[in-house]
């Protein structure tokens, strides 16, 4: 029995995406043991998954002696695979760990331990030299895909939905911000990088287009930008940013007509 690790610690966006590898996973290698390495914050998107059995994780503030340590428990989980979904230096000092340093070549020369591209030459020259070389549609999740082949595994995307919503995300919306409006349009103005975001003027001119519609706004604390978008039409804009945690985030996404969003996560 294939006994697997996923090595996935953030972002938002990203761990959601890897989540279909978990999916292919099982459906190709039934009756499979899959755990998931991520960070802490994170764990609630993972912890519903039918297919992960394990989820570790680490802390922010736990700095390499916490990864060391981390590295020492799953060396003792005798993995007979791993995939390393991050491709940091974090990622790999635990696949090594997982591995052993001196069976390294071993294991991946062999197949037991895949990695995931990051297309280091392609985002240079697309970001630096406005050259796009990557496959389009663009699409994170076939590339978190692809690298399954080696183990066989065709890769193709799994049933939605992969995100397993659980009954407290329901109640935790209705005891954090109420009842919802009937029919709404979730907007999420925010993003990891202000290059990500389009502009406020235009999610302005959105709600204002839209008299007919009840918009609700998602993101984080830190989002202070979108009191703005409030102040256009109060009565129907409302502001849930920094109130929700993320699996209830999703739970409005979930109960939305539309969401417009900047980035992956949401």
């Amino acid at each position: 029995m294939q006994k697997i690790l996923i090595i996935r610690f953030s972002s938002f966006g990203d761990v959601l995406q890897t989540l279909s590898v978990a999916g292919a996973l099982s459906e190709s290698w039934p009756g499979s043991k899959i755990d998931w390495v991520t960070r802490d914050e994170f764990r609630p998107l993972i912890d519903s998954h039918p297919a992960i059995n394990k989820v570790w994780t680490l802390k922010r503030s736990e700095g390499f002696s916490g990864l060391y340590r981390l590295g020492k428990d799953l060396k003792r989980q005798g993995y007979t695979h791993v995939y390393d979904a991050h491709n940091n230096l974090r990622s790999r000092w635990l696949s090594w760990s997982v591995c052993g340093f001196a069976n390294y070549r071993r294991w991946f020369g062999g197949a037991r331990l895949l990695r995931r591209s990051i297309f280091r030459i392609k985002r240079f020259l697309l970001f630096r030299m406005r050259w796009n070389l990557f496959a389009m549609p663009f699409n994170g999740q076939r590339d978190l895909l692809w690298p399954l082949r080696n183990w066989g595994i065709e890769p193709k995307a799994p049933p939605v939905p992969q995100l397993i919503l659980p009954p407290e995300a329901h109640a935790e919306v209705r005891s954090k911000v109420g009842p919802l409006p009937d029919e709404f349009i979730a907007l999420a103005p925010s993003a990891a990088f202000p290059l990500k975001r389009w502009p406020l003027s235009h999610w302005r001119d959105l709600i204002e287009l839209s008299p007919q519609l009840e918009f609700v706004i998602l993101g984080g604390p830190e989002d202070q930008f979108v009191e703005e978008l409030v102040r256009v039409a109060p009565s129907r804009v409302h502001n849930f940013a920094g109130k929700l945690s993320l699996v209830a985030s999703a739970q409005v996404v979930n109960e939305s007509k539309l969401l417009i969003s900047n980035d992956t996560g949401l």
